[in-house]
């Protein structure tokens, strides 16, 4: 049996090691790589690179802010998130949650790169079942974006904030959105979680592959119900995997592993006295299941939520951007020139935050100075 057919995944699943299969990464040729490299390579330290410091050609890059790219993760929030604000049960509540979390990876997988946000650029939209998304960037260095979801009839809410870093490592690119999400109940339950790593391998040789790596972790401290889950887990040990996959196999990189649990908190906050519910196992391309019950398979095609503009937003609104626009017209020298104007107020402006909050530093030092000295004085 070969490695893709234990669960269901999408065309994409890359069979041989798993992952997502770009369909396009001719765009994302070697001559970027190297334009890339040739403008970076003199930052190197300790062996990796912050690519968040670095502007790159709007070539690369979609018509959208990296606030609806957040959004887009989402899209399953109108049919887990309802299933869990409707239910009493914390363990059912919680795998709703996780499938809401997991289902929307791979609807954020995409090669182009989004605009990075200005600092307080917004993107202010709904979905169809009323739901109101409210996003935010609030940081430019480090880039921080902040987000409030109501849901329909305030039955759940959703907030959270990611910092967003980005590192070059040779023939691959790894990123990560750091920062809590946050469900929040009527009943005062709230589950928080947090995304893993993103990687884009074979930029200069190979096969192109967007995959996730690393460990998410759910809790719901009120209930003490909580998921531990590993993205792309190590080599088959066990009899359940060795059987499909040999012993020592390694596993497609897609694959989820983990588990299910119950927990009290003592004195000091920590967990104890866990209790395995059940085992969670699938793959971020297409499968997601609980004690091997299916709790969300790609191939039923459930409804994606769309985000939709709403008629008059605020005029931070990422919709107003000139470089975003110009990109969807097609006038890529356009859109380059408009990009490179905002970075450059961007700039500027981050050099007046700088010196004011020195000139502030320094103010604040004079008076403690002054303070120190009418005191020998007396």
């Amino acid at each position: 049996m070969s490695a893709d057919s234990r669960y269901d995944r999408m065309p994409q699943a890359y069979a041989t090691y798993g992952g997502y299969e770009v369909p396009d990464a001719d765009f994302f040729d070697k001559s970027l790589i190297y334009d890339i490299w040739n403008q970076i390579k003199s930052k190197l330290q300790e062996g990796s690179i912050n690519l968040i410091k670095v502007s790159l050609p709007v070539r690369v890059c979609e018509p959208k802010s990296y606030l609806q790219r957040i959004v887009e993760g989402w899209c399953y929030m109108e049919e887990f998130l309802a299933k869990a604000a409707n239910t009493t049960d914390p363990v059912e509540r919680m795998k709703y949650v996780v499938a809401f979390a997991v289902g929307g990876l791979h609807n954020a997988v995409k090669q182009k790169k989004p605009f990075n946000p200005i600092l307080g650029e917004t993107f202010q939209a709904m979905l169809a079942d009323g739901t109101q998304i409210y996003c935010e960037q609030s940081s430019h260095h480090p880039p921080v974006s902040n987000w409030l979801v109501y849901g329909p009839n305030s039955l759940w809410r959703f907030y959270g904030f990611g910092e967003w870093t980005a590192s070059f490592r040779g023939n691959s690119i790894r990123g990560r959105q750091e920062g809590p999400h946050i469900v929040e109940f009527q009943d005062g339950t709230r589950i928080i979680y947090e995304l893993p790593e993103i990687w884009i391998k074979g930029l200069l040789f190979g096969t192109r592959l967007i995959d996730y790596s690393g460990a998410m972790k759910f809790r719901d401290d009120k209930n003490g119900v909580g998921v531990d889950l590993v993205i792309d887990p190590p080599a088959a040990t066990d009899s359940s995997w060795s059987s499909w996959f040999g012993y020592g196999a390694k596993l497609p990189s897609d694959f989820i592993q983990g588990e299910l649990f119950t927990y009290k908190l003592n004195k000091e906050e920590r967990e104890v006295n866990k209790r395995k519910v059940c085992t969670v196992e699938g793959s971020w391309l297409g499968e997601l299941r609980f004690d091997n019950k299916p709790f969300w398979k790609w191939s039923l095609g459930l409804k994606k939520a769309e985000a939709q503009p709403v008629p008059d937003p605020l005029p931070s609104d990422c919709r107003f951007r000139a470089d975003l626009i110009a990109l969807e017209q097609g006038d890529m020298d356009l859109a380059q020139k408009e990009k490179e104007r905002l970075e450059n107020i961007q700039r500027r402006e981050a050099k007046l935050r700088d010196s004011a909050a020195l000139e502030r530093e320094q103010q604040e030092e004079q008076k403690i100075e002054n303070v120190d000295l009418s005191t020998a004085a007396e």
